[in-house]
């Protein structure tokens, strides 16, 4: 018997792993995946997961029909969906607001089958053109290193803003970001910022 439920979606949205859940739980990471995947009741972890991810126990027991699959338990699992995060802001600028699931779900690439932390945006505005253009979807890996010249997505504070522009390092405790048009340098307190995910692809419109 199957137990649908929200949990992916959740975890997804607070950037936590399987681990870090688990622990919280005091359960084993096998244990807390096999209640993500459907195959184990929430039941008595509902109002603590909740509480973790910040969410309602009603959003975190919704399902919104996104299919896992799973692989031997000694690998783990892969997810098949890729969550896409992020309604645009209002703005001249590559802002979006993340909220606490996704905006949909899109076809997981063959290279991210393994990142089970993976997620995608797609880019709201002209800030980053020409490298990346309105409606392109980026592949965002949060665990990956960042690198200079790489795209990234910036958080900021706790509001769930985020946005996308070019990292260039850090200097006296200032990140060194950049957008592209039009060319602007750009640096930021290390810390005000929340989140810095590396881009580690682009399927372009």
């Amino acid at each position: 018997m199957e137990y649908p439920n929200n949990l992916l979606a959740c975890r997804t949205a607070a950037r936590m792993s399987q681990m870090k859940v688990a622990a919280a739980l005091d359960v084993s990471q096998s244990e807390y995946s096999r209640m993500e995947l459907g195959r184990r009741q929430v039941g008595p972890h509902a109002e603590k997961l909740a509480d973790i991810f910040g969410v309602t126990t009603e959003k975190l027991l919704e399902f919104h029909g996104s299919k896992l699959e799973t692989a031997p338990p000694e690998n783990g699992y892969v997810v098949t969906k890729l969550p896409i995060f992020g309604r645009r802001v209002v703005g001249r600028y590559c802002m979006i607001k993340f909220d606490q699931e996704p905006v949909e779900m899109a076809e997981k690439p063959a290279s991210l089958a393994s990142n089970k932390e993976a997620y995608g945006v797609y880019v709201p505005g002209e800030s980053m053109e020409p490298r990346v253009k309105t409606g392109d979807l980026l592949y965002v890996e949060p665990h990956q290193p960042v690198r200079k010249e790489d795209l990234v997505v910036v958080g900021y504070g706790k509001d769930g803003l985020r946005e996308i522009l070019q990292y260039n390092g850090q200097k006296d405790g200032k990140i060194l970001l950049s957008r592209c048009n039009p060319l602007e340098d750009i640096e930021v307190d290390a810390e005000d910022i929340n989140t810095l995910e590396r881009v580690s692809g682009v399927k372009f419109l």
